[in-house]
């Protein structure tokens, strides 16, 4: 396969050398993808405008041994608004670097590319806190690691009231009888948790009529995120600057 063509989204780009610039790209039949745009950098590049940072394009690659090498792109969608909100920009950027986490190089991810170019798109309406908590809890979901949120993750028993506790490194709520299990646990409201359901199972065509209070904006955000570094084991760095938003 010397040549061969897909739909990307550019989630990162570096300067390399004079002209050129080192892209990852998200595609919708190969996942993660290394490559080179040369001389893209160039005012005249033919290149120049599919490849800018999270352009959706159709590519028209060379495979190389350790980078491929972009000799066509079509742009589809420049996603120049993120440019144009500090906070929706990095809301984006953090997403990009969840994906780069979740997926290894090459690894096929059809599912996760279309909840990305769908959370990409209504970025541009929506609240984007609300897009990223759906974001987050999908992709886990979709990486095998959907949250338990009803019954007790160590005995499935039914858990209820207002108050519970949930095991980020379990994957789910704790009954009280086997709480001690994890003496990590956090507490969490029952509204949260009803909250993360409907992240989970509602068409995201329908997201705007999910009505979240920045009281319960921000247990979910914790949840998320302590969620999300236990299971991938990794921090991301976009988190800091987002903190100071």
């Amino acid at each position: 396969m010397a040549l061969y063509k897909t739909d990307a989204l550019v989630v990162r780009a570096r300067d390399y050398g004079e002209a050129d610039k080192i892209l990852t790209l998200f595609s919708r039949e190969f996942g993660r993808i290394q490559a080179i745009a040369k001389g893209v950098r160039k005012p005249k590049s033919r290149l120049r405008g599919g490849v800018q940072l999270f352009s959706y394009s159709n590519f028209l690659l060379h495979k190389g041994k350790s980078l491929d090498t972009v000799t066509q792109v079509e742009q589809r969608e420049s996603f120049l608004w993120l440019m144009e909100d500090l906070e929706r920009l990095t809301h984006a950027t953090y997403m990009a670097e969840l994906l780069g986490a979740a997926l290894w190089e090459n690894e096929e991810g059809q599912e996760i590319f279309l909840l990305t170019l769908t959370c990409f798109y209504l970025m541009q309406s929506l609240e984007p806190k609300l897009v990223a908590r759906c974001f987050e809890f999908r992709l886990m979901q979709l990486m095998g690691y959907k949250p338990q949120t009803e019954t007790c993750v160590v005995c499935n028993g039914q858990v209820s009231g207002e108050k519970r506790q949930f095991s980020c490194d379990l994957g789910g709520v704790l009954c009280p009888r086997c709480r001690h299990q994890d003496h990590q646990s956090i507490e969490v409201s029952g509204g949260a948790l009803a909250v993360v359901n409907q992240l989970l199972k509602m068409d995201l065509r329908k997201l705007d009529r999910l009505r979240i209070s920045p009281q319960l904006g921000g247990e979910l955000e914790r949840l998320s995120r302590q969620f999300l570094t236990t299971k991938l084991e990794k921090r991301f760095k976009s988190l800091d600057f987002l903190s100071k938003l």
